[in-house]
């Protein structure tokens, strides 16, 4: 099975640059392709990231709101006019504030064509913004934010008429991992479909034929994530990477550190 990495970016040059250079130190034969999201005139900042990437794609410009609300559309996209040239089994989808510790094989072995792994994903029925661990006991899950939002109301119509009986997720994960199988079909199948990609996405994949795995991850990656948390400093992301090997990731983490100030 042939992994590849999808590193998505829009800021923060010297950062996204480290970054690559961390995830060529563990990862030393993985294909790395780039997408940038960011305004076209400020592309030309990120030149040196064009050694580190196999191939690098430039999405079409859009507000910073419907880049972070749709970036299932966002890698749709780049796999309908660029990554389907590449090949790959599966692709990690890696954001450019997320920092790997362990090499990808650490926390993703394999997967198959089929299948979807998001570690954040949950049961529309049961998600609690507080809650990030899926496999974590719910007693009385909270509302969730995005269920009040008038896209949704239109997101449940759509899925009244075309997918009536068909179970809703929703997901808030530090990483995706997608299937060959399910990034071609999804890319075919998403463009019509309202509403936001924490729902939509978990939702339509498994509407489409994609399995959706839950579990691997313990108590331990839970704590080392979340959403809301403030940004990693220097000297705990050391003091992280100092420790032992597992699946350690920082989110979000913004400092431009490379493989020798990590000592890994």
């Amino acid at each position: 099975m042939s992994p590849a990495l999808l590193f998505t970016y829009y800021r923060n040059p010297q950062t996204c640059q480290q970054r690559l250079l961390c995830l060529r130190h563990l990862n030393p034969d993985l294909r790395i392709h780039g997408l940038f999201s960011g305004q076209p005139e400020e592309f030309d900042q990120f030149a040196s990231l064009g050694l580190l990437l196999n191939s690098n794609f430039v999405h079409p410009p859009a507000s910073p709101e419907w880049l972070w609300s749709n970036y299932d559309l966002v890698i749709s996209r780049w796999f309908l006019e660029c990554g389907k040239e590449h090949d790959f089994d599966w692709l990690w989808v890696h954001s450019w504030d997320l920092l790997l510790l362990d090499p990808l094989h650490a926390f993703v072995p394999h997967l198959e064509p089929r299948q979807v792994l998001l570690p954040g994903l949950r049961s529309l029925h049961d998600m609690d913004e507080k809650v990030l661990d899926p496999l974590a006991p719910v007693e009385q899950p909270g509302r969730w934010s995005w269920l009040g939002e008038p896209e949704f109301a239109s997101f449940r119509q759509y899925w009244q008429e075309h997918h009536r009986g068909a179970s809703l997720w929703c997901e808030v994960s530090p990483f995706g991992v997608l299937g060959r199988w399910v990034c071609q079909r999804y890319a075919q199948s998403c463009w019509k479909v309202p509403g936001h990609n924490e729902y939509r996405f978990p939702s339509l994949a498994q509407a489409l034929g994609a399995q959706l795995l839950q579990g691997g991850f313990g108590p331990e990656f839970w704590s080392l994530y979340d959403p809301d948390r403030k940004p990693w400093t220097v000297q705990e992301v050391q003091r992280l990477a100092r420790g032992p090997a597992g699946q350690r990731l920082c989110h979000p983490f913004y400092y431009p550190l490379g493989p020798q100030e990590m000592g890994c």
